[in-house]
């Protein structure tokens, strides 16, 4: 599995700095990913839904370390590029081999 396209918007909100979706082998699309900034340091959390109990559930993660890792590195990749483009609103594209 391959991530062949990230694509980034910038939302200027305080804790969630952006939301993102990936393609996968340029076949499948996963949306709503979002670039949080919590204690000082970005991370990236899947897409959730909230729960009757007002918990939050995963609708899609990777179910291991390596898939979070290289999911995390390209979405915070084309987030840092975003960031230098500075163009909030708009969606940043990246192909995964550029």
């Amino acid at each position: 599995m391959e991530i062949t396209e990230v694509r980034i918007y910038l939302t200027g909100e305080e804790h969630v700095r952006a939301y993102a979706s990936i393609v996968l082998d340029g076949a499948f699309i996963v949306r709503d990913l979002k670039v949080i900034e919590m204690g000082g340091k970005t991370v990236v959390a899947m897409p959730s839904k909230k729960m009757k109990d007002g918990t939050y559930r995963d609708l899609a993660h990777p179910l291991n370390y390596e898939t979070r890792r290289k999911i995390e590195a390209k979405v915070l990749e084309a987030y840092e590029e975003a960031l230098k483009a500075q163009e909030p609103g708009r969606p940043v594209r990246r192909a995964a081999n550029e």
